[in-house]
């Protein structure tokens, strides 16, 4: 047993009593329902991801190469779409991106090269892509926690995190 601060306590009193009242199951659109003899649905759970293979991310921060990780900018969208293929694609904040990725290892990463279009990037945008690219280059691990992907460099510094989309 192990004691857990205030609203965790609550949350787990409660799925262990809903873990008492299931009657039935059915797995949903992927998802595990646990329901009650009425019907009521009193639990549900989604499976977690097993990797970065047809998973699409929407940035949060990135590595302004100052030694810090800047929200990315309001207005701004930096997407990273990992296709099972071995591509990796999105938008930079302006241009659209295209490179190769693989995974070694446990938590191994390696991208290759960044392709680009070239439309003219001025302001946040324009910023906000440079730093971004820059940090596409030196990630070489990953780690997925839930529904958030961070690429980290060799020196386990931050290079930019990601939300599921």
């Amino acid at each position: 047993k192990k004691a857990c601060p205030g609203p965790l306590a609550e949350q787990e009193t409660a799925v262990l009593a809903d873990l008492d009242r299931v009657a039935t199951f059915a797995i949903v659109s992927g998802a595990l329902r646990l329901s009650a003899s009425d019907g009521t649905e009193l639990l549900s759970y989604l499976p977690g991801l097993s990797g970065l293979a047809d998973t699409t991310w929407t940035a949060t921060g990135v590595n302004n190469g100052k030694g810090g990780v800047a929200s990315v900018p309001a207005g701004v969208v930096i997407t990273a779409d990992f296709a099972a293929d071995g591509q990796l694609s999105g938008t930079g904040g302006c241009n659209a991106y295209s490179t190769t990725w693989a995974t070694s290892g446990t938590d191994g990463l390696e991208l290759g090269p960044v392709a680009a279009t070239a439309k003219a990037c001025e302001g946040a945008a324009g910023t906000a892509e440079g730093e971004y690219f820059a940090a596409l280059e030196a990630a070489t691990t990953y780690s997925i926690d839930g529904r958030t992907l961070t690429l980290r460099d060799k020196a386990g510094a931050t290079q930019v995190t990601f939300e599921l989309a």
